[in-house]
């Protein structure tokens, strides 16, 4: 058996498509992960630079926010020991993706939305 990067799996993929054997299938992954990847980067980060950011003091939020991110790795793996990758990675997409929206709404609703992000929304 041959352990290919997926650097390599990518550049196969896309030679084979010029070449006129395309594997739909290995493309789609290929796209879903990394729309997976850059999705969940994206909250991470956007959660972690914004700690400091929230009301209160400076120092006691970025505290807060490491211990819940420690909690977050012990919960993250009993739930993939027990259930594995698939359904726990589609639920919290979901839920974050859910929760992301109503933030929106509810901030445009009240008018505390600096960013105009709930204003897009409701349109």
């Amino acid at each position: 058996m041959y352990k290919r990067g997926i650097l390599i799996l990518f550049l196969s993929t896309m030679l084979s498509f010029w070449g006129g054997g395309l594997e739909i299938e290995i493309c789609l992954v290929i796209c879903g992960l990394v729309f997976y990847r850059f999705s969940v980067s994206l909250l991470y980060y956007g959660i972690t630079f914004h700690l400091p950011d929230l009301s209160g003091e400076r120092h006691l939020n970025f505290f807060l926010g490491a211990v819940v991110e420690v909690i977050s790795y012990v919960l993250a793996y009993i739930i993939l020991s027990r259930f594995g990758r698939r359904l726990p990675m589609a639920s919290f997409l979901l839920t974050s993706g859910v929760i992301c929206i109503v933030v929106g709404v509810i901030s445009a609703v009240l008018g505390t939305d600096e960013y105009g992000i709930g204003k897009n929304l409701l349109l």
